[in-house]
């Protein structure tokens, strides 16, 4: 499949009766019809309007929705039995007749409620009309600025939007351009559409040009041969980033002819870092890395919706706490999410102590969720008991509290739990074929008082970032990795092998009953800031891009810095699942 590349332009002008843009090469722009004239080309004039009280058979028209005479001339009429219709008018033997001509055969094939329907096709004195039985109702874009344009209403209509456009892709045939001012909520609240100005049969005919919108995806004007249902997935989400925006899209949305990232364009501090995700994934340029097609993307809005409620609830937990957070991402390449996290804090006898630790899960379709889970929950059930229970010895003995005798307590129990979670993995990978060779990492935070103990298996991380530091960042656990394994033995790695053995783990959870800990322990200061990650993060930003999210609580909170984290690294490709954690010390 050809791919778009961002150095390929698009030489286009701007139409005067709609501000679409247009390549160079035409003279019609075919979003709203209008004919341009220039000293290089024959003068051409638009079709002469209709008078309102003019009848075109049994349609009497009551309205003129041109601006001047077009290409397509655009009515509102009354027909013999009282319906409104939109009566579209153009040459009889033109090209945006053969387009008329091609959406009336789609929408006979494909009759659904929500769709046009489109009665009839009148050829009068050489012109050609199509008539369309006028849906009346509220305008979704303002329909959604009345209501929550993120909310769960919003989320219902773009879902029904995939539902009608999955119809026609059926059918063969694909909507190209789905402009917010052609869709609609009926009296239920259901949505429809009005009108199609762009709907084709795949393969689209190359002879038929396709005047430029911002609503099109770029393959349309680049690589035609390659529009598919993935073309309307393109579709869709603009219409729902106009939604989100709560306006129509304008050029300064776009460089260099290429739509910006939506989490360039939107306030990410309202927005949930899934639904950027969900509509990046849904506008990337490259057509293979968007969802394959309408259907599938409203089962990844099915999925969101699922996970809703667990999700807000974690939401309000940490946006209560101002030294505590922590989220994940399936990211933008993944369909599931194999890694997890905890991050909570608890009262003990020597005071406040927190607890946070990230896993992330191998091991096949679902054996990799099953494992980081099972980290998860087995060390988070022992953990911050056992963590209690030692602050209690600590609070009556006469032993100094020192990071050295703290860390003499902590040190075995964090490599008990570890192991004891190891176990677990590796039993119920032995005693189910499904999850053979399932595994994961961990890595896990534990702060008593200024003292701050490390703990980790395989690839995921733990950072320290203070200011005064000379990098702003610091790695505080080392990579279970055979890349580096081979680097602290000293061994100089061409870049053959750093390319082979990148990513593969010398150590993971599960892959036997007994692993060794990395383990460290270090005194904090007022201000720091402890960040937990999986691969995810650290394979899409680099040390100075996490420092410089991490830099900025003035303005975010820990729970946004993780969010915004997380929207870096999909903007960066997104190519596994991102989890992180972060903690600020008092």
């Amino acid at each position: 499949m050809a791919q778009l590349k961002p150095t390929q332009k698009i030489s286009s002008q701007v139409c005067i009766n709609c501000q679409a843009l247009i390549p160079e090469s035409q003279n019609t722009c075919l979003s709203c019809g209008f004919i341009f004239q220039d000293g290089t080309k024959p003068s051409t004039a638009g079709l002469s309007q209709l008078p309102v009280g003019k009848r075109i058979g049994e349609y009497l028209i009551l309205e003129l929705l041109n601006l001047e005479p077009a290409s397509i001339n655009l009515y509102m009429c009354e027909a013999s039995q009282g319906q409104t219709i939109l009566l579209k008018e153009t040459l009889a033997e033109s090209a945006p007749a053969n387009n008329l001509r091609q959406i009336h055969e789609i929408l006979q094939t494909v009759k659904k409620p929500g769709l046009p329907l489109s009665s009839e096709l009148v050829e009068h004195d050489s012109r050609l009309y199509q008539a369309l039985e006028w849906k009346s109702g509220r305008d979704l874009q303002s329909a959604s600025e009345s209501t929550d344009s993120l909310g769960q209403k919003s989320l219902e209509w773009i879902k029904q939007l995939c539902s009608l456009v999955n119809e026609l892709n059926l059918a063969g045939a694909v909507c190209v351009e789905l402009e917010p001012a052609n869709l609609g909520l009926d009296a239920e609240g259901n949505l429809f559409i009005r009108d199609f100005t762009l709907l084709r049969r795949i393969p689209l005919e190359n002879e038929t040009p396709i005047g430029y919108s911002l609503y099109v995806a770029p393959e349309v004007y680049t690589n035609p041969q390659d529009v598919s249902p993935r073309t309307d997935v393109y579709a869709i989400g603009t219409a729902w980033l106009a939604l989100i925006l709560g306006r129509a899209l304008k050029q300064t949305d776009f460089q260099e002819r290429y739509l910006l990232p939506p989490a360039r364009l939107l306030n990410q501090s309202q927005l949930p870092p899934e639904i950027t995700r969900l509509l990046s994934r849904a506008l990337l340029p490259a057509l293979n890395k968007r969802y394959k097609s309408p259907l599938l993307l409203k089962t990844a809005i099915e999925h969101f919706q699922a996970q809703q409620a667990t999700s807000q609830a974690l939401r309000e937990r940490y946006e209560k706490l101002s030294f505590l957070a922590a989220w994940t991402d399936q990211g933008m390449e993944r369909e599931n999410n194999e890694d997890n996290f905890f991050a909570q804090s608890y009262s003990g006898p020597l005071g406040p102590f927190t607890v946070a630790l990230v896993a992330d899960g191998m091991g096949g379709e679902e054996g990799g969720e099953v494992a980081s889970l099972l980290v998860i929950e087995t060390i988070k059930t022992v953990l911050p008991k056992k963590i209690s229970e030692i602050c209690a010895k600590l609070a009556i003995s006469e032993e100094s509290q020192n990071l050295a005798t703290v860390a003499g307590y902590l040190k075995p129990l964090l490599v008990e739990v570890i192991n004891k979670a190891s176990e677990k993995v590796f039993n119920e990978a032995s005693e189910q074929s499904r999850l053979k060779n399932m595994g994961s990492t961990a890595v896990i935070m534990v702060v008593i008082q200024n003292y701050l103990f490390i703990a980790n298996v395989g690839d995921s991380r733990a950072y320290l970032a203070r200011p005064t530091l000379k990098s702003g960042l610091v790695q505080l656990n080392e990579d279970h990795t055979r890349l580096a394994e081979l680097r602290r033995k000293g061994r100089n790695v061409s870049e053959g092998e750093e390319s082979q053995l990148q990513g593969v783990l010398s150590r993971n959870l599960g892959n036997t009953a007994v692993v060794e800990p990395f383990f460290s322990s270090f005194l904090l200061q007022s201000g720091d800031f402890i960040l937990l990650c999986c691969d995810g993060l650290t394979d899409s930003l680099t040390d100075e891009q996490l420092y410089e999210q991490i830099n900025t609580t003035s303005k975010n909170s820990l729970l946004q810095i993780c969010f915004n984290l997380i929207i870096e690294a999909n903007l960066a490709g997104g190519h596994d699942n991102i989890t992180v954690a972060l903690y600020q010390h008092p």
